[in-house]
C-alpha cells in the first residue's frame, strides 16, 4: 500500500504522455501497439476539437502536426469518413 507523497504508478505500467495525444478510429483497428499519436506541443485541446467538429459538420479536411520527435510531419482528417476522435491531454512533467 502506498504512503501519502509516495507514487504507484501507472496502472499497467502505462507512460504518461508529454505531449497531447490523437487516436483516430479505424474499421481494422489500432494499426500499431501505441494506437495514439503524439502531436505537436502546444495544441489547444479545446480549439483543436472545435477544428475537428466543424471538418466533421463541413465535410471538410483539418491537419494537425505530430511531435517533432516524429520528424516533420501532419494527419490530414477527413471530416468526411471520420466517425470520431479521441483528443487525450499532455500529463505535466514531475
Amino acid at each position: 500500500m502506498a504512503q501519502a507523497g509516495q507514487s504507484t504508478g501507472t496502472p499497467a505500467g502505462l507512460v504518461l504522455p508529454h505531449s497531447p495525444l490523437l487516436y483516430v478510429s479505424s474499421a481494422t483497428g489500432p494499426p500499431t501497439p501505441t494506437p495514439a499519436t503524439p502531436l505537436a506541443h502546444g495544441y489547444q485541446l479545446d480549439a483543436l476539437e472545435q477544428e475537428i467538429l466543424t471538418a466533421m459538420k463541413q465535410q471538410t479536411i483539418v491537419t494537425v502536426l505530430l511531435e517533432e520527435s516524429l520528424g516533420k510531419g501532419t494527419v490530414a482528417l477527413s471530416g468526411t469518413t471520420l466517425p470520431y476522435v479521441v483528443l487525450c491531454p499532455a500529463t505535466a512533467k514531475r
